[in-house]
């Protein structure tokens, strides 16, 4: 039930979902809460999971490192293994990078 409660209570990203439900995805379009790729070992082993509903659906999607320590932190070259391995293109890829700029954007408007 965290996902579904993060979606509710309006999350901008919903971190590592897991095994989220195609209902829960539903959710996350219709609210524009973006979904996590992430790097973070255990949680990323969702990832190729969460992209077989992106294929069907296009919700939207950024990739993170969920770091917890500055080793965490990812390179562009890692970002880009970390969405390749998940099964995303290049031109998917393209998308997320701009995915996550507009995420800043509008946290940046409400400062």
């Amino acid at each position: 039930g965290t996902n579904k409660e993060a979606i509710i209570a309006g999350a901008d990203i919903l971190a590592h979902p897991g095994h989220i439900t195609l209902e829960e995805i539903k959710m996350t379009i219709d609210n524009n809460v973006y979904l996590e790729i992430t790097a973070r070992k255990g949680h990323s082993l969702f990832n190729g999971y969460l992209y077989k509903y992106f294929q069907k659906y296009n919700f939207p999607v950024i990739c993170s490192s969920d770091a917890h320590s500055a080793d965490d932190l990812l390179t562009e070259e890692m970002y880009r293994k970390v969405l390749i391995g998940a099964g995303f293109d290049k031109s998917e890829c393209n998308i997320i990078e701009k995915n996550a700029r507009g995420l800043l954007r509008r946290c940046l408007r409400r400062i």
